[in-house]
């Protein structure tokens, strides 16, 4: 195998379905040699052993296993920022748990657009979804994003939360560092499937597609959260009968939604298999 030029790093938390989906599709549809790097945060013992068995298949994956001090998005920046810096090679890509690549040869699209001046490209939120977070909307976050190696560790970047409340989360400093900096990035066209329902995932709930300008498909995110997707399904909106069974009982309305998300996931995965074997 050829020096990798890429290394993906992603953070683990019971979530050994979402790994196997992300790294066959990384196998399948990326055309630079690459490495992954993933940090698990405490899985139990059924998600560990998944993740060993990973590690059998694929000679280009490292797995970190420690017990996260912190949860949420501060446990989240911590791992991240262990990961990165352990890459040595060009390009780090940055993934979140439950979201992958879909395209084939993503990684010569995205590489292409980098230059002197954008110095990293991926995944952002909706525009009408964005919020406060610091880059949501108009600069990557770290959803499905790749970046020159060497630049954002001259930046001095950390992936730690600061102020939440004031869209200090996860990776902020990523906008504020490059654009203080004289650099720009460039992000992908997001859709949200509350929004947008032509998209592969328009009958899932709350699922994130990411398209190339062209309008071509390149990456979906599930969105599962801390909360293992919970929320989303609590709040849909969209759904009258989640609604009506929420207003009657709110401990069956939370249960009703816990089995949603367990049967879209299920979906999810199985749409992105599909997408992926049908490019082989």
């Amino acid at each position: 195998m050829s020096k990798p030029l890429i290394t993906i790093v992603s953070a683990n938390y019971n979530d050994s379905l979402f790994k196997e989906l992300m790294l066959y599709a990384f196998d399948k549809l990326t055309f630079n040699s690459f490495k992954a790097i993933f940090m698990d945060n405490g899985s139990d013992k059924r998600n560990v052993s998944v993740l060993r068995k990973l590690l059998e298949n694929y000679d280009n994956l490292n797995i970190i296993y420690q017990n996260q001090n912190v949860a949420g998005s501060q446990g989240h920046g911590e791992a991240l920022d262990k990961m990165v810096d352990m890459v040595e090679t060009e390009y780090t890509v940055v993934m979140d748990s439950d979201c992958t690549f879909l395209m084939k040869h993503w990684d010569e699209l995205l590489l292409r657009e980098l230059n002197d001046k954008i110095k990293i490209i991926g995944s952002t939120s909706p525009i009408k979804r964005a919020g406060n977070r610091i880059g949501g909307g108009d600069f990557p976050l770290p959803f499905a994003t790749l970046f020159e190696t060497d630049t954002y560790k001259k930046l001095n970047i950390s992936c730690t939360p600061g102020d939440i409340n004031k869209g200090e989360d996860t990776c902020w400093e990523w906008k504020t560092k490059f654009v203080n900096n004289g650099y720009s990035g460039k992000s992908l066209v997001t859709r949200n499937t509350r929004d947008y329902k032509d998209g592969p995932f328009g009958n899932l709930t709350g699922i994130e597609e990411y398209y190339t300008d062209s309008g071509e498909l390149i990456a979906s995110h599930f969105g599962r959260g801390a909360s293992s997707g919970l929320a989303k399904y609590l709040s849909n909106e969209n759904n009258k009968l989640q609604n009506l069974v929420q207003t009657i009982n709110p401990r069956i309305g939370k249960t009703y939604a816990k089995l949603i998300g367990k049967y879209e996931m299920k979906l999810w995965l199985k749409k992105c298999y599909k997408i992926v074997n049908s490019q082989l």
